[in-house]
C-alpha cells in the first residue's frame, strides 16, 4: 500500500507554522487524496417561496402567497395590488419566464405594488418586488436538502453554488420624492445555523435631493453591486461549510431574500402621477451548470514557536 505525509512549514521572525494531517505516523493515500464532488442532481431536495406585498392605500391592502415543493419547480404567481387600473398586469405575462415585471405604467397607477417568487430544481431563484409610492413588499425562495458526507475520516465540505444578477432599481420623481429602500440577501445554512452570508443594502435619505442621493452597503462576503447600474452581476460561489467526520449528515439549505419600500405617496402633477419607485429582486438565471458540494481531506494546521 502506498503512503503520504503531508506537510509545510513557514519560517517567520519568532513563528513556525506546520500544515498536516496529524494523525499516526503514516496516511494511506486512498483515504486523504481525493476531492469528492456530489452535483446536486444526485440529491433530493426540497424548495420553497413566499411572498408579502403591502399597500394601506388599496381597498386589498396586504396580499401574500408561498408555496412549498418536494423535487420540483415552485412558483408563488406573479400578483400586484392596485384600485385605479382597469386592466388585468397579470393577464398574459407567465411569472416563471418574466425577468423583471413591466406591466404597470407608474404614471397611470399612484401607490402600487407587485411581487412574484420561484425557486427551480437547480436551486436557481428568481424573485422580484416593483414599487410605487407609498407601498412595501418582500419575497424569498429557499432551496433545501440532505447531504452525507462522503469520503473516510475527517473531511471539509464546502458548496460551490450560483448567486444570479441582483438588482436595486431606483426611480427618482421630484414631484413625491421621498425615501426609497431595498435589501438583498444570500444566506447559507448547515443544521440550521449559517455559516455563510451576503448582503447589499440600498439606503437613501428621507428626502433626497437627486437620483444619486443614495448609498449601498455591503455586508459578510464582498458583493460587487455596481451603484451607476443598480445591480450586481451573476458569479458562482464557493462556501466553505465546515469540517465534519465522514458518514455525517447534514441539513443543508440555501435562502435568497429581497425586501423594498417607499415611503412616499404619489402626487398627481402635470396631468400624472409622480412616484418614487423601487424595483428590487434577483434575474431569473439560465445557466445550465449545477451547483456542487465538495467533500476533501481535513487538513490541520499547528502554530509552534521557535525554540
Amino acid at each position: 500500500m502506498r503512503h503520504v505525509l503531508f506537510s509545510a512549514i513557514l519560517a517567520c521572525a519568532s513563528t513556525s507554522v506546520m500544515a498536516g494531517i496529524s494523525i499516526g505516523n503514516d496516511i494511506p493515500i486512498e483515504q486523504y487524496n481525493l476531492s469528492i464532488v456530489t452535483p446536486l442532481n444526485n440529491l433530493s431536495y426540497k424548495t420553497a417561496v413566499h411572498y408579502l406585498i403591502e399597500n394601506s392605500q388599496t381597498t386589498t391592502k396586504t396580499r401574500e402567497q408561498a408555496v412549498r415543493g418536494v423535487g420540483s419547480q415552485v412558483l408563488a404567481k406573479y400578483d400586484v395590488l392596485i384600485d385605479n387600473l382597469a386592466y388585468d398586469p397579470n393577464q398574459g405575462t407567465p411569472a416563471a419566464d418574466m425577468q423583471q415585471p413591466g406591466a404597470i405604467d407608474f404614471t397611470q397607477a399612484e401607490d402600487t405594488a407587485q411581487g412574484w417568487a420561484r425557486m427551480g430544481e437547480a436551486a436557481d431563484p428568481a424573485l422580484n418586488i416593483a414599487l410605487n409610492g407609498l407601498t412595501r413588499g418582500q419575497a424569498s425562495a429557499s432551496w433545501r436538502t440532505q447531504y452525507q458526507v462522503p469520503g473516510s475520516g475527517k473531511r471539509n465540505v464546502s458548496l460551490k453554488f450560483r448567486i444570479p444578477e441582483a438588482y436595486m432599481d431606483g426611480r427618482f420623481e421630484f414631484s413625491g420624492k421621498g425615501p426609497y429602500q431595498a435589501r438583498v440577501k444570500v444566506q447559507l445554512l448547515v443544521n440550521g445555523y449559517p455559516v455563510w452570508w451576503s448582503e447589499a443594502d440600498r439606503v437613501a435619505p428621507q428626502n433626497p435631493n437627486n437620483a444619486s442621493q443614495y448609498t449601498i452597503d455591503i455586508f459578510g462576503t464582498n458583493w460587487a453591486f455596481d451603484k451607476a447600474t443598480e445591480k450586481a452581476s451573476g458569479k458562482w460561489v464557493t462556501a466553505a461549510m465546515g469540517s465534519y467526520d465522514s458518514g455525517q449528515t447534514l441539513d443543508v439549505t440555501l435562502v435568497y431574500f429581497v425586501e423594498a419600500s417607499v415611503g412616499r405617496k404619489c402626487q398627481f402633477a402635470a396631468e400624472m402621477y409622480a412616484c418614487m419607485g423601487i424595483t428590487a429582486g434577483f434575474k431569473r438565471d439560465t445557466t445550465s451548470t449545477m451547483p456542487s458540494f465538495n467533500s476533501s481531506a481535513y487538513v490541520a494546521t499547528v502554530v509552534a514557536a521557535n525554540p
